[in-house]
């Protein structure tokens, strides 16, 4: 027999204790911070407000929420970035504290960061554009690194993110004006349950920010200006896709509002993964090669190149021409590529023993070829 106290107990747990649906814990390896580690995203496009339910994705704390994304166009192409030692690439010399950077495919540009324990802390960005060393460079160095994250994330944590430098902008050797930025977000994990978009849906924290930024433009021989702005900043973290689900900002300006964000291309896309093999030169010409193993049972893989940076599709036939599995990869970048197929069709289900034409489009250029899957 359950007691009349045990049952009062049992209802006062219930109705006065918040519920802990989704909520998780993300911890430093849940971030891709290793040498060789991939990421990958894709940015919303620019929307109309109706499509962006900001007040629901803000409001409320606690546990319990879903928050979804399936109205969301997220079709800016996609970005891969990979973690390098930072002192293999250009402009290390300048964040002796990094021990890390990320690379993002195809372009000249890094942003250099360190970890310490249960923390990733960025030291700033440098880009190259060109062939003088002096001139056609862009960097930010961070006046400290700057604490992007403090692990392990979890429901109630709390943590600040300080960016603060100077940027001197010049045409040629004469100094037009420097640029110093202040800015800070105080994040706080006050919300925690489901992002979804679409079929999928996923466990996350709820990390929410106000970005408030001071730029102060000095022109030589003028009075400085000083302009204020502010952003509302809202992450989406997740343990299943390396600490990244979606992000998302809001700013409101005297010219009206308008929203801007990202999402893990795992998360908004279908599953098949694509990544970026590394190689010393870019190629020159469109290639897809013959997947590997073929027959195979259950996965094959499949090397294509680009030569320059377009739209990428890849697409499953069988033999009567019916496409059993396509998907976009948005923008690639020039580079060499492999997919990782599975055998499956649009829906995640096996598909039978059989020959299929699989093609790849890359801009204007696509090509054909034929693989069997024996089980």
């Amino acid at each position: 027999m359950i007691s009349k106290l045990m049952v009062f107990v049992l209802l006062t747990i219930l109705f006065f204790c918040p519920a802990l649906f989704g909520q998780i814990t993300i911890n430093q390896s849940d971030s891709p911070n290793n040498i060789g580690a991939i990421s990958r995203s894709t940015g919303m496009t620019q929307f109309p407000v109706q499509t962006l339910d900001w007040p629901a994705l803000s409001s409320g704390t606690g546990g319990g929420h879903t928050w979804d994304f399936s109205n969301v166009a997220f079709d800016l192409g996609f970005y891969s970035s990979t973690v390098v030692a930072a002192n293999t690439v250009p402009g290390s010399t300048f964040y002796p504290g990094a021990d890390k950077a990320w690379t993002t495919g195809g372009l000249q540009s890094w942003t250099f960061f360190s970890t310490p324990t249960n923390e990733i802390r960025m030291h700033g960005t440098f880009s190259t554009f060109g062939v003088a060393p002096n001139l056609d460079t862009f960097k930010i160095v961070f006046e400290e690194p700057s604490l992007q994250y403090k692990f392990p994330v979890t429901g109630n944590s709390n943590w600040i993110t300080k960016w603060r430098y100077s940027l001197d902008y010049f045409d040629h050797d004469t100094l037009l004006f420097t640029s110093t930025v202040k800015d800070s977000i105080q994040w706080v994990c006050d919300a925690w349950g489901t992002i979804k978009y679409k079929t999928r849906q996923v466990s996350a924290i709820r990390a929410k920010g106000t970005m408030y930024i001071t730029s102060t433009t000095t022109y030589p021989g003028q009075t400085p200006i000083v302009t204020q702005t502010s952003t509302e900043h809202l992450q989406f973290m997740t343990v299943d896709y390396n600490g990244g689900g979606v992000y998302a900002t809001k700013s409101v300006t005297p010219s009206g509002t308008s929203y801007s964000g990202s999402a893990d291309y795992r998360f908004v896309q279908t599953t098949t993964p694509v990544y970026e093999v590394s190689s010393t030169t870019l190629p020159s010409d469109f290639t897809l090669g013959q997947n590997s193993p073929n027959p195979f049972n259950p996965e094959t893989s499949i090397d294509y190149s680009i030569a320059k940076s377009v739209p990428v599709r890849f697409e499953v036939f069988d033999i009567l021409g019916r496409t059993v599995w396509h998907e976009d990869f948005g923008i690639q970048a020039a580079g060499n590529y492999q997919i990782h197929w599975r055998g499956h069709d649009s829906s995640n289900e096996a598909l039978p023993s059989g020959v299929y034409l699989y093609r790849l489009t890359a801009g204007e250029r696509a090509e054909t070829k034929k693989m069997m899957l024996l089980k």
